[in-house]
């Protein structure tokens, strides 16, 4: 607009000029509208060529390649503007008044190099053809690599569900399975710490239309059933009024329970049923195996990706994670083995201060995660306390605990197969109780025993932990809900007491003391 306006005010200030000087209004507008004109021209021109110069250094900014080849890749790669351009000189040429031949060997040379361009595609394509017939003979191997690359790809975590349970998965109007998984993720990682890969949902129309499958690197860890339209009423025990309804198992714990209409969920709510829908049975129950098989999710570049998210806030700590001082296998390692007891490892920090500290004077893994857990005893007590901010323990009779740890052998526990029988059945049934009434309870023993009698239990009961004394805090008072007594484990049965007081007397008034103590 500023050109504009200077040219208009050059031709009317010249014009006046030139009637001032005496001159025709013809000849003045003539002879001052080509001087205008002129001006113009010079002062566009250069401005013309310095916005080009700076788009070329701009473009070259973003370029590798040299300035020469980066202009002619651009004024030259595509053919239709030079097409253009070509017939749009050839037709100036031939305009009466205007030079001819400049423009008739401009036109020729685009004309002539269009023809060469287009001569060298020719030449690609044909030489092409070959390698393509190549190509589709090899179709079948290329498919089967493809195939194995898949294999090979496998997704860490899947989810696969049957065709009735495919709605739940995008529901119309809802929150659907991958929403609530994502947000079943983010809680796993700020309140354990696990690092969750993404999980994919698949159906699978192989299965059962209602049931559903957990995977881990493709294996199976779980599996359940769904009624979609139904509600999973969950008997906790306590129970005061009759629900009508399909017999079936809580998947995630193991608990009687049934799935009742939408009708029914009232009722069953006033008597003292737990009712969840189908969606949130499925989310519990895949958050709580995730949970589980954490240990095996968490992968060497898992962990150097919380490494360097630790770096961020705390660099020294992760700067003396060094060869010489202690691998990054046997980091790995340690970590596995909290997440096995499922030991919460959000502080991260923490855990590697320690792992540091006792790196030095020990090198084994089990070893080192032992002292590690005294180290952070608060986090590992944190899930057991009431209420009362009292940690719930099961303990063991010292006589019991002294006759276990006489069998430990290798660090393994070597009691007879109907001693641990009957361990597992005591056990088997506190941890069951303390299930149905969801209030978390661990096995309270010796550092030297609380590793071999985890071993010895982990399979059947995976889910009871097992703490040591000195994991907990001083400032921590302990809540003995039970006694494991030795009679009860070691002896097949009860011997007689002759009027004297009984073991099972002793070990209840030992009961009462550490009752009495821990108030």
């Amino acid at each position: 607009i500023a050109g504009l306006l200077i040219t208009a005010i050059n031709l009317v200030g010249g014009v006046i000029l030139g009637l001032m000087a005496g001159m025709p209004l013809a000849e003045a507008f003539q002879r001052y509208s080509i001087l205008t004109v002129g001006d113009g021209l010079v002062s566009q021109i250069p401005a013309l060529i310095i916005a080009t110069t700076a788009g070329i250094l701009v473009t070259k900014a973003a370029s590798e390649s040299s300035l020469g080849h980066e202009i002619g890749s651009q004024l030259l790669e595509n053919r239709r503007p030079l097409m253009i351009g070509a017939v749009i000189m050839l037709i100036v040429a031939l305009t009466p008044g205007l030079p001819k031949l400049p423009f008739i060997l401009l036109s020729g040379g685009l004309f002539a190099y269009l023809r060469q361009a287009k001569t060298q595609d020719l030449k690609k394509i044909a030489a092409a053809a070959p390698s393509a017939a190549g190509d589709a003979a090899d179709q079948p191997q290329l498919r089967e690599e493809e195939q194995l690359a898949e294999f090979l790809n496998t997704d860490r975590v899947t989810l696969e569900v049957g065709a009735a349970l495919a709605p739940l998965v995008e529901p119309k109007g809802a929150k659907g399975l991958r929403q609530r998984i994502t947000g079943m993720r983010r809680d796993l990682t700020r309140k354990h710490g696990l690092w969750i890969p993404v999980v994919r949902i698949r159906d699978n129309v192989n299965q059962e239309s209602t049931a559903y499958r957990v995977l881990l690197s493709g294996r199976e860890v779980a599996r359940g059933h769904l009624r979609p339209e139904m509600y999973l009423a969950i008997d906790p025990g306590k129970t005061t009024l009759a629900v009508e309804g399909e017999e079936t198992t809580d998947p995630t714990f193991g608990l009687p329970a049934k799935w009742i209409p939408a009708a029914s969920r009232h009722r069953a709510k006033m008597g003292g049923f737990t009712v969840v829908d189908a969606p949130s049975v499925l989310i519990t129950h895949l958050g709580e195996t995730l949970r589980r098989y954490a240990h095996e999710l968490l992968s060497r570049e898992d962990l150097q990706k919380m490494l360097n998210k630790v770096r961020e806030t705390s660099p020294t700590v992760v700067d003396e994670i060094k060869p010489d001082l202690v691998r990054m296998g046997v980091v790995h390692q340690t970590l596995i083995r909290l997440l096995q007891e499922r030991v919460p490892i959000t502080n991260l920090p923490v855990i590697l201060e320690s792992l540091v500290h006792h790196a030095s004077q020990v090198k084994d893994p089990l070893h080192l995660t032992e002292r590690i857990r005294d180290d952070i005893g608060r986090t590992i007590c944190d899930r057991f306390r009431d209420d009362r901010g009292r940690v719930r323990v099961l303990v063991i009779e010292p006589r019991l605990e002294m006759a276990m740890r006489d069998t430990i052998q290798d660090n393994k526990l070597g009691l007879k197969p109907g001693q641990l029988e009957r361990l597992m059945t005591l056990l088997s049934s506190e941890w069951q109780k303390s299930t149905i009434q969801n209030r978390p309870l661990a096995v309270l023993t010796d550092r030297v025993l609380r590793w071999p009698l985890r071993h010895a239990i982990e399979r059947g009961l995976p889910d009871l932990a097992i703490i040591a004394y000195t994991e907990i805090p001083v400032d921590m008072m302990i809540e003995p809900v039970s006694m494991l007594r030795h009679e009860d484990v070691m002896d097949a049965a009860r011997p007689t007491t002759d009027g004297k007081p009984s073991d099972s007397t002793k070990s209840a008034s030992l009961l009462d003391a550490l009752k009495s103590s821990a108030a």
